[in-house]
This record gives C-alpha cells, sequence and structure tokens, in this order.
C-alpha cells in the first residue's frame, strides 16, 4: 500500500484519480495536481475550482470535471485546450462510438466546437433531476442514476427505473456492472440493504434485494466499481467494502478498515480507480491510498495462526497461559486467543470447544473467550481460526484443570457437622435480639446529612434573597450545587427550587463560566418543556443561586427503574424531549447532560407538557465570546456522552447521541451497556442488530436513524432533534407497519 496525505501535498478532499501511462492526477480541493515522479510529493498541475472529476479524452487529452464551474479539456502538459459554458459536472463517459457525455445537472452530450466545449442537454423524464453517477455496459449502451432512479438511453428515450418497477426506493447514490452485464444499484439514503438487477436491458428485468448488516455494511456509498477480477468494491464512511459476486449475493463482504492497516477509512465520492496493473486508487478524508490487493484477498488460500495466550478470572488482570494449569472452583473464567494476523483482520473468524464435554465447535465474535464457570476436573480448551471463507486452522489447545470445592473436602464437612450443632443454640438467641431491635425506632437523618454537607445553605434557611426568594428546607446536593425548597414572595408565595452553587467553589472562574452558561440558556428559552427560570444573584455569602420553576413529579429514571416505558407513553416523552431539544439548539445551545436524570415527568400535567428538561449547568451556549465552536470543558455523563465531548467539543449532535441511548433504555428498560456490553467503534451496527431482533414496534428505517445517531463522527448523526424524535415516535404510535416511513 501507498499512502500520501496533506503533509505530502495533498490540499483537500480527493475526489478523482486518474492513472496516466507515465503519471497520476488527482482532483483534489480546487486543484489537479499531478504525483512527482519519485513518489513522495504532489504538486499543483493544473487550478481548477471544484474540480470533480478526470477522465482520459480524445487524442491523449484530458477531460476535467468541476461541480461549480464548468468543464475542461486539458492536454497532457496540463495546458488548457477547450471549456464549456458554466455547469455542474460530475462525471464524464465515451461510448463505444467515441461520442463524449457528460452529467451532472442533467445529462449531457459534448461537442468540439473551435475553442470551446459544447454541452447538449438530453431531454430526461423528469427535468432538472441531480445525476449522481454515469456509465456504459458492455454493449454501449447508456446508464445514468440520480434523484430519479436508474436511466437507460433506448435509441432516443430513456427508460427510467423506480420503485414502481421492483427498487425498494427511487433515489440512487451509485451503481456498478458485474462481469455479467448485470445491476447492483445502491440507494441514496442509509437504506440497508442493495438491489441486484438481472438481465437490465432486457424486456424483463428482475430485482433481487439483499439485506445490508455487519458483514454487508449499509448501501450508502462514496463509491461502486468493478474491478477486471469481478471484484465489487464500495467506499463508504467506515472504510472499503470488496467482494466477488457469489459473496456479495449472500450479503457477505469483507471490510478494509483501520484495524486491516487502512491509514484513512471515510472514503471521497467516485474516488475509486482501477490501474493498468490492477491495483487500485481512492481518496480517503484529506489522503490518497494506492493498493496492491493479493489475489486471494477476498477468497484467503492459507488460514491464520492462533494460540491461547491467557487467562483471567473474576474480572482480574490476565495471567500468561504458560504460568497458570489450575483453577479454583467457582472462578468465572476468560481465556484471551492472540494471533498475528495483521491483514484482513475484520475477517478473522474464530471458534472453539471445551472437552470432553462440549465436541462442537462454537464460534466466538473476538478474541476473548468468555468459559464461565466450570465443573471441577480436567478440561481442553481448542481453538481454531479462519480468514472469510479460507481455511480452518490446527487447533491451538491447553489444558486447565478446576480444582474441588472446599466443602467437599474432608476437613470442611467435618467443620460443617460441628457448626451445624452450634447453630440451633444460637438462632434461638438471635430471633430474640432481632424481636428486640425491631421495637427500636431510629431518627431520620437524610435532611440532617445533607444540611451538614451544604454549610451555605444552612445559613440561609428560613432567609429571603434578593428581598424576594425565601429559602425552604434542602431538597438535594450535587457534586457542584445544593437545591433547596423556596417560595417566591413576588407572586403569590408560589413554590420554587433555590439552587445555590458551593460556597467552596464560589472563587473558581470555570464554576462561575458554568453558572453563566445555565442562566443565559434558560433566559433565552420559555417552552413548556424547558425548566423555567425566575431569577438569580448572589447570596451574602459570595455564592451564586439561580431560581428556577418547580416540578412536582419524578425523573426518568424512576419510570425505568421498574423496566421499560409502554410504547404509545414513549412516543410521546420522545416527542417532547425532540421539541425541547430543537427549541434550545434553535437558540445555538447545547444541554451536554442529556440523560433520564435531566427529565423530569411531572405528576400533574397537560397533555405534551409532562416532560420537563433540567439542569443546564454544562450547557455550551455559543456565544462568539464565550466560546470557538462549541469548544469547553470536557463535561457531561460518561454513558450518555457523545465521543466528541470528551475533548470539549459539542453540537447538537452530540445531544442527538445522548437521546438514542435515551430512546433504547424506554423500549428495553435496560441500558445499552449492558444489551452490547462488548459494543465499541461498531456501536451503530450493532444496536441495528440489536433492535431488528427486539419487538419494538420500529421500523427499519428508524432503527436506522436510531444506529446512525450513535455514529462516531458527529457528521454522520442527524442534525434535526425535532425530526429525528418525530419520525420514530411516528412508528411507535403505528406499531412500526407503516411501510411509506420505511421508503421515505
Amino acid at each position: 500500500m501507498e499512502f500520501w496525505s496533506e503533509r505530502d501535498g495533498l490540499v483537500g478532499n480527493t475526489w478523482s484519480i486518474l492513472p496516466l501511462k507515465n503519471e497520476t492526477l488527482a482532483a483534489s480541493g480546487d486543484d489537479i495536481q499531478v504525483l512527482d515522479k519519485d513518489r513522495s510529493r504532489w504538486r499543483s498541475w493544473l487550478p481548477l475550482r471544484g474540480a470533480s472529476h478526470l477522465e482520459e479524452g480524445p487524442g491523449n487529452t484530458i477531460l476535467a470535471a468541476s461541480r461549480s464551474e464548468e468543464l475542461w479539456q486539458v492536454s497532457a502538459q496540463g495546458k488548457a485546450l477547450r471549456k464549456s459554458a458554466p455547469t455542474e459536472i460530475t462525471a464524464t463517459a465515451e461510448d463505444g462510438d467515441g461520442r463524449l457525455w457528460a452529467s451532472g445537472a442533467g445529462i449531457y452530450r459534448v461537442n468540439f466546437v473551435n475553442q470551446r466545449l459544447d454541452l447538449q442537454s438530453q431531454t430526461l423524464p423528469i427535468p432538472g433531476a441531480l445525476i449522481q453517477n454515469m456509465r456504459f455496459d458492455g454493449s454501449g449502451g447508456l446508464w445514468a442514476c440520480g434523484d430519479l432512479g436508474l436511466l437507460h438511453k433506448e435509441g432516443a428515450n430513456w427508460r427510467l427505473f423506480s420503485s414502481k418497477d421492483g427498487l425498494e426506493e427511487s433515489s440512487c447514490r451509485n451503481f456498478a456492472f458485474d462481469q455479467q452485464q448485470d445491476i447492483w444499484y445502491s440507494y441514496q439514503s442509509l437504506f440497508p440493504g442493495l438491489t441486484l438487477i438481472r438481465n437490465p436491458a432486457g424486456s424483463r428485468p428482475s430485482f433481487q434485494f439483499i439485506e445490508g448488516g455487519d458483514a454487508a455494511g449499509r448501501s450508502y456509498g462514496s463509491f461502486f466499481e468493478s474491478d477486471r477480477r469481478g471484484w465489487l468494491w464500495r467506499g463508504s464512511p467506515e472504510g472499503v467494502y470488496v467482494a466477488d459476486v457469489k459473496e456479495a449475493e449472500e450479503g457477505h463482504w469483507l471490510l478494509l478498515n483501520r484495524t486491516d492497516g487502512l491509514p484513512a477509512v471515510d472514503t471521497n465520492r467516485q474516488s475509486f480507480r482501477q490501474d493498468r496493473d490492477g491495483s487500485v486508487w481512492f481518496g480517503a478524508d484529506n489522503s490518497v491510498i494506492h493498493l496492491f490487493p493479493p489475489d486471494d484477498l477476498v477468497h484467503p488460500r492459507y488460514s491464520p495462526s492462533v494460540f491461547i495466550s491467557a487467562f483471567s478470572w473474576n474480572g482480574g488482570a490476565p495471567v500468561l497461559a504458560a504460568n497458570v494449569e489450575e483453577f479454583r472452583s467457582g472462578s468465572d473464567l476468560v481465556a484471551h486467543v492472540g494471533a498475528l494476523q495483521m491483514d484482513r483482520r475484520n475477517a478473522l473468524h474464530l471458534r472453539y470447544r471445551l472437552l470432553p464435554d462440549q465436541t462442537a465447535w462454537q464460534a466466538s465474535p473476538n478474541l476473548d473467550l468468555h468459559l464461565g464457570k466450570l465443573h471441577w476436573g480436567a478440561h481442553t480448551l481448542q481453538v481454531q481460526a479462519a480468514l472469510g471463507t479460507g481455511p480452518w486452522s490446527e487447533a491451538s489447545f491447553a489444558e486447565l484443570r478446576v480444582l474441588k470445592p472446599f466443602w467437599l473436602s474432608w476437613p470442611a464437612l467435618i467443620g460443617f457437622t460441628a457448626m451445624g450443632s452450634a447453630a440451633a443454640g444460637v438462632a434461638a438467641r438471635w430471633q430474640r435480639k432481632q424481636a428486640q431491635r425491631a421495637k427500636k425506632v431510629f431518627p431520620e437523618i437524610a435532611e440532617w446529612r445533607l444540611a451538614v454537607l451544604s454549610p451555605e445553605i444552612q445559613s440561609l434557611k428560613g432567609g429571603v434573597l434578593d428581598s424576594r426568594f425565601e429559602v425552604g428546607k434542602i431538597l438535594g446536593r450535587g457534586g457542584f450545587a445544593t437545591v433547596a425548597e423556596g417560595k417566591d414572595l413576588k407572586k403569590d408565595a408560589r413554590r420554587c427550587a433555590v439552587k445555590i452553587f458551593h460556597q467552596k467553589f464560589a472563587d473558581k472562574d470555570w464554576l462561575t463560566k458554568r453558572f453563566r452558561h445555565e442562566v443565559l440558556a434558560l433566559e433565552q428559552i420559555r417552552h413548556p418543556n424547558v425548566v423555567s427560570i425566575y431569577g438569580h444573584g448572589m447570596t451574602p455569602e459570595g455564592a451564586p443561586y439561580l431560581v428556577m420553576e418547580f416540578i412536582e413529579g419524578q425523573t426518568m429514571r424512576s419510570f425505568l427503574e421498574a423496566g421499560m416505558i409502554p410504547r404509545e407513553k414513549a412516543a410521546s416523552y420522545l416527542r417532547q424531549i425532540g421539541c425541547a431539544l430543537r427549541e434550545i439548539h434553535a437558540h445555538s445551545i447545547c444541554h451536554r447532560d442529556l440523560k433520564p436524570e435531566n427529565l423530569m415527568i411531572r405528576d400533574v400535567a397537560s397533555p405534551g407538557q409532562e416532560i420537563a428538561l433540567i439542569d443546564f449547568s454544562i450547557a455550551i451556549v455559543k456565544d462568539p465570546d464565550e466560546t470557538l465552536h462549541g469548544l469547553s470543558r470536557a463535561a457531561g455523563t460518561i454513558y450518555y456522552m457523545a465521543p466528541e465531548q470528551a475533548i470539549g467539543y459539542a453540537d447538537a449532535t452530540s445531544d442527538i447521541y445522548s437521546l438514542a441511548k435515551i430512546v433504547i433504555e424506554m423500549l428495553t428498560g435496560q441500558r445499552l451497556s449492558a444489551l452490547l456490553p462488548n459494543a465499541s467503534i461498531d456501536l451503530p451496527e450493532r444496536v441495528a442488530e440489536l433492535l431488528s431482533e427486539t419487538p419494538s414496534g420500529l421500523s427499519a428505517f428508524s432503527i436506522e436513524l436510531i444506529a446512525q445517531a450513535l455514529e462516531y463522527h458527529p457528521r454522520r448523526r442527524p442534525s434535526d432533534a425535532g425530526e429525528f424524535a418525530n419520525r420514530i415516535a411516528g412508528d411507535l404510535e403505528r406499531g412500526g407497519n407503516d411501510v411509506e416511513t420505511k421508503s421515505k
């Protein structure tokens, strides 16, 4: 593999790569660049704003397309020869008769007229359609796909394939021909699957939908191509998928990403290109990757080597397998497997069995084998590995022995007998003491403990702040503030909640800023699903305080402790949370600590006003004088935090990430960490699989939407909290049977 990035001269995302006989060009940023002869750096070859596609043209020339300007014909030396009128162009292609075509904001026949390129617009079934991709089949037939579906030029007319003909949805992102000239159709949205169109140019083509999943990824692809070997290549935000036609039909794709050694994974649109020597090029992030795939990439001819490296038990640290042979009875065992397989690591399959009891092989999704608590005696652990569809390796094994439990030894049995004799006498005395203890009444000390821990509020109890807010009994205490019950004497003594920050933090600049953010956030919002602010100020001792609406009710956490929330109620709550988040996001406020503990469910409320979002103490208010692009101190509750919050960044999608976890918790009654304890970067895929197997009433579209909200990168998540919530809530209200929702 060869790899270049911005440090090697690239100036932006690489949208197209063109390997020529003597040099290699790349459309990168607003420039066409060329690779130096020593293959170490890229340098400018021809400036072109919005450069998007490069193709070999007639007479040893190059066609360079631009999304924002024109189509150019350029000499092999980088001299501009002709250009078209300003038109958005994304791709070019040459048919079997040597005629040139272009696509973008339509489809055009390219004519050479003196010193310019004339783009002759074609009449399409739906005018103004955006064409994502265009190519010719083996017979010279022109095909294109875009918003309207799949187009085929038949003489002077166009034939349109859409959802009415057998596609799951019309909108197309990409398509590719395999060696049989069948078409693989990739959808524009995050639709979970592909469609194989057999005999597409015939009078009766057939449509086969192939489900997506862990081994197939999502249908959405930045590129979709077929190489000379007959392999299909798909680019995606998580890496590159490759498969032969047979494996692709079965939904089995090999994923290449950072685990396999790729230095960048978020592949760029239409950037794939096969070189004359069979190697492949593609752009990912702001990088260019040149890959030399081995002939057995898709079907490995060898088996990987694995070995049993260590054991751990009862959650302890691993111990080398060579240093341990015996384990105490009742130990919860985990065997750790080592592997020297580096390339195609994602295709590494593992299976094991524990003789003599377990003779059948059991597959394992990872290299840590949870053996559980074994009965006492000798055991033999055997492990095998394979790469994809390749052969299984020879079994690696380890001998282990579980000792007899202590209670089966003779000293223990004698001791139990003696203890039994004494127990009868002790039991009577114990019952008498228990009866006496039951008669004693212990005082309630909860409020006393809170008072001792919150000296700054103890002196204020019964007092009045700002000649208006009377401070009452303590309701609760957090890490930075104490909340007390209060009365607003200027508003008919209405109940309120007085939040007083701890005195020991009063001189901390970051806490003062946190208090200011909460005040600023709440002062901007007037919404039935967001807690209201009544006032704020400083106590006589110099501690900041905030007076808010008193909400009678319980947190969502108390409801979740009793189990899952009924579907209709969950839909109502979700719509209200979505409304609250949409409102605060419209004011450029990110909550950053969305969790069931910060969602109050009122005891008495009008429909649509049951939920109230509270605690804005770590919210980000995107004021240019206060923050820079959302950057601040890392804050939030670890379990619900989006990944970017660990470095202090947050935006609207960070709250949507937290909301997705709450949705799963409402529908299952369990935290996601309990449902998927080993999920990490593969969390979206694992969640989609989990929800598909759970009777949640969600459609495939909503399941994919929730999975998308848990993406690692904020850019790949939904950005509108209200739309996100309403889509899923609609499914819950209908029971997930709305086919129309699925196809949108």
